[in-house]
């Protein structure tokens, strides 16, 4: 008879136990990793790049962008006391500089010298680094000619048109 009490049981017991979670979630921590891997592999078509959803364009809301792991806020100005909601799930990154750009109803950003544009779900796609801005940039907007613009420091950097390639104007 064996006695249950005994470390060596238990132990034994456990290990047992964890291997058969593991023997069940075996294939699904494979069919997982296939997915992640191809995912990460592949890279995104066109198709899926452009299905991130567009802001509905010039409406009384103004949005926020807070947190080290930023989330974005939408106000709606229409109404007193304005209404904050919450826009999507917190982003999983620190990103700042917001400007919408109502030639294609979408906000970027900035984080550190990389490009962001952030859909009306709060989904948020890195479009790339951008050469020459330095770093720590916490404000920005658009112009009449579709390029953000970014002050550091209280000091004109630059700007950089979202189209095409992406580079500081002095």
């Amino acid at each position: 008879m064996r006695n249950l009490s005994s470390p060596t049981v238990e132990l034994r017991a456990f290990y047992l136990r964890g291997d058969l979670l593991l023997n069940k979630l075996h294939g699904c921590l494979i069919a997982a990793f296939l997915v992640v891997f191809a995912w990460a592999f592949m890279g995104s078509t066109d198709a899926q790049a452009q299905s991130q959803p567009a802001f509905p364009g010039c409406t009384a809301d103004t949005y926020l962008a807070q947190y080290s792991n930023t989330r974005l806020f939408s106000f709606d100005t229409s109404v007193n006391p304005f209404i904050v909601n919450p826009i999507g799930p917190a982003s999983g990154m620190t990103y700042n500089a917001i400007g919408f750009n109502p030639a294609d109803n979408y906000i970027y950003a900035l984080r550190s010298t990389n490009l962001l544009r952030i859909g009306s779900d709060g989904s948020v796609r890195d479009l790339g680094p951008i050469s020459g801005l330095p770093s720590g940039s916490i404000a920005g907007e658009f112009g009449l000619a579709g390029h953000i613009t970014s002050p550091k420091l209280g000091e004109f950097i630059g700007s950089t048109s979202i189209q095409g390639q992406r580079h500081i104007r002095r």
